[in-house]
C-alpha cells in the first residue's frame, strides 16, 4: 500500500506451502493449523485477519485458492 500497490494477493494454489497446508492430503499438522477443513483453513484466516489489519479499510486483500485438491486422486 505504501510502496503504491493497488492490492495484495495472497498465493494459496498450485502447490505452494498455503495451498499443501489447506490439503488434507499434505497437511498432518495436529495443531490449530491440521485435522479437519475448519483446522486447515484458520491458517488462510488468520493471515487475511492480519492482512486486514495493516491494510486500509478498502484496500483489496485477494486470498488466491486452487478450485479443486488433485493431490488426493
Amino acid at each position: 500500500m505504501e510502496a503504491g500497490f493497488d492490492g495484495v494477493m495472497i498465493h494459496g494454489a498450485n502447490g505452494y506451502l498455503a495451498c499443501e497446508l489447506l490439503s488434507r492430503h499434505f497437511n498432518k499438522r495436529t495443531d490449530a493449523y491440521g485435522g479437519d477443513l475448519k483446522g486447515r483453513r484458520s491458517i488462510f484466516l488468520d493471515i487475511v485477519r492480519i492482512a486486514r489489519e495493516k491494510t486500509a479499510p478498502d484496500f483489496p486483500v485477494i486470498l488466491r485458492l486452487m478450485g479443486a485438491d488433485k493431490s488426493t486422486n
